[in-house]
């Protein structure tokens, strides 16, 4: 009667573990770390944009280590260790360094404006975000991946404050998915 009681509790434990892996789970810490990354660099590009450009190159490698290491953390905590997901949500996020790499090219060539060169990668950002809602699970992306889309095209307008306000917008939106995604583990 012992062992069947135990197989129960065992059963219970790994569809617990499928369904947080399931329905979108993200750790808080990985958005608290984007949203740092966001404000922090938006509200430089204001203020010192060659500073800020010098830290949004930099930092983007350390944030995205950071953010495997927490995901892998967090992975391991609710039981899964399903290493094809995680080569998939590298694989995923990490393809925003290859399409920056693109664009830096482009614009080192001049084929590209250079005052558009943020808001591209903002757009192609929110494209990613929206597409880790599709693929992921993790619904609450799905609004804000357009919202950043949006936020990146109405960012001249704000000027001159407009990236510290698209920070703001895109920092806030990254904490509030963060939360609700992280809820759901």
């Amino acid at each position: 009667m012992q062992e069947a009681q135990q197989l129960k509790q065992d059963i219970h434990y790994v569809k617990q573990a499928v369904q947080r892996s399931a329905h979108g789970h993200m750790p808080l810490g990985i958005a608290l770390v984007w949203a740092a990354y966001v404000l922090i660099g938006f509200t430089g590009l204001d203020l010192q944009p060659r500073w800020a450009g010098m830290f949004l190159l930099a930092a983007a490698p350390v944030a995205y280590l950071i953010s495997m290491q927490l995901g892998l953390r967090s992975a391991l905590n609710v039981g899964v260790n399903d290493r094809s997901e995680g080569v998939r949500h590298g694989l995923h996020w990490g393809s925003l360094f290859l399409a920056i790499a693109a664009l830096g090219a482009m614009t080192f060539e001049s084929r590209l404006a250079m005052n558009s060169f943020g808001q591209i990668i903002v757009i192609m950002s929110g494209l990613v975000y929206f597409l880790a809602g599709v693929h992921f699970g993790i619904r609450v992306l799905l609004g804000l991946g357009p919202l950043m889309m949006a936020g990146a095209v109405a960012q001249p307008y704000f000027e001159p404050w407009g990236w510290t306000v698209l920070g703001v917008v895109i920092a806030a939106g990254i904490v509030a998915a963060g939360f609700r995604a992280s809820r759901r583990g």
